[in-house]
């Protein structure tokens, strides 16, 4: 399982609630598969570390304000 938001090729795999066909053959997968740590690393950082999400905030909190 997972957020289809947060969850890429590079990162891991949706599975579908309920799936359990498709949970066993997603495990199997990804026990198989060469995960480039790094890139998933680069990535997390670069989509949620905590300068980018407070630079969203920022950027929403003015937006907001200049709104009213």
């Amino acid at each position: 399982g997972g957020i289809k938001e947060l969850l890429n090729d590079t990162n891991g795999i949706l599975v579908p609630m309920k799936d359990s066909d498709f949970l066993s053959k997603a495990v199997e997968i990804a026990a198989s598969k060469k995960w480039d740590r790094d890139l998933i690393r680069t990535d997390a950082i670069n989509r949620f570390g905590h300068l980018n999400v407070g630079k969203d905030h920022i950027e929403l909190y003015k937006n907001l304000l200049e709104s009213k």
